[in-house]
């Protein structure tokens, strides 16, 4: 499966920017901060929109765009039943930090698909991010590209 990031910066390798690195600065929805993770989603549509939601009111329209393909065999999902009754609160909730640190520390798949809060009332929607594990033993199998450059349309400037 190939899973979907915009990035921030043009001249990042692939490498570089599915580290992990950001996790250790900063908290989100599905891990607490000091904790290598990277987050992605399965289409380039919400990629995006996930990138435009969190930006800066001065951050460029035109954002590099990476690939992570994954093997199947190394993605996990939850049940809908096994997420946290507040999962879809606006602003991330504890009980969403702590599940998805202790799926990363359990070593359990390299990906864990994960539901978005901005597009996950639509019923039978297969969008999804995922939490990607730079720890997992088998990272080494993900065949990473980019950047491409990728120029957002300006009307979806703020």
């Amino acid at each position: 499966m190939i899973f979907f990031r915009f990035g921030s910066n043009p001249l990042r390798t692939s490498k570089d920017e599915f580290n992990g690195v950001g996790g250790l600065r900063g908290e989100g929805r599905w891990h607490i901060a000091g904790t290598p993770v990277i987050y992605a989603a399965n289409s380039e549509p919400l990629a995006l929109l996930e990138k435009l939601v969190h930006r800066r009111a001065t951050a460029p329209i035109a954002y590099p765009l990476y690939l992570a393909d994954i093997p199947d065999g190394l993605i996990e999902e939850l049940a809908e039943e096994d997420y946290p009754r507040d999962w879809r609160s606006i602003y991330p909730p504890d009980s969403t930090r702590v599940l998805g640190n202790s799926w990363l520390e359990s070593l359990a798949a390299v990906v864990l698909l994960v539901p978005s809060i901005l597009i996950s009332g639509i019923h039978g929607s297969h969008n999804r991010n995922c939490i990607i594990n730079p720890l997992h033993p088998e990272f080494n199998q993900v065949k990473l590209s980019g950047p491409i450059a990728f120029a957002v349309d300006p009307r979806l400037q703020p």
